[in-house]
């Protein structure tokens, strides 16, 4: 009778299984058969709403990431304009603060013709 018994649960439990992808063939062939009667019009539309969809999503990423492409070079441009420029116009004796630009040149080829027109002139 001991013996007996975990067999019984074991079977009881490969039951539990069997029932259970039974379950899930029969959804599935259920969902199969509800695609095989779509006409092939109703298929190429849902295909034409799926592939729109994707183009929106990727769309909105790619605005999202020219976003953070331009704020990131915004808040570059700031923190050259702030940190860098006015140490640059003492240093030069520069009549206005250079732009990002001038300063980003000057950084890549440390050449002071960089912020040439924007030198005051000496009186003396």
């Amino acid at each position: 009778m001991k013996q007996r018994q975990p067999i019984i649960d074991d079977i009881r439990r490969l039951e539990a299984k069997v029932n259970l992808l039974n379950d899930k063939l029969d959804r599935l062939m259920e969902a199969q058969g509800i695609k095989l009667e779509k006409t092939p019009e109703q298929v190429d539309k849902e295909e034409e709403k799926k592939r729109k969809v994707r183009e929106r999503q990727q769309a909105k990423v790619l605005r999202e990431q020219q976003f953070k492409v331009r704020t990131s070079k915004i808040v570059e441009d700031l923190r050259l304009c702030l940190l860098v420029g006015y140490e640059l116009q003492a240093k030069f004796n520069l009549l206005t603060r250079p732009s990002a630009d001038r300063i980003r040149q000057y950084q890549q080829t440390n050449n002071p013709r960089a912020f040439d027109g924007l030198k005051r002139r000496n009186n003396g």
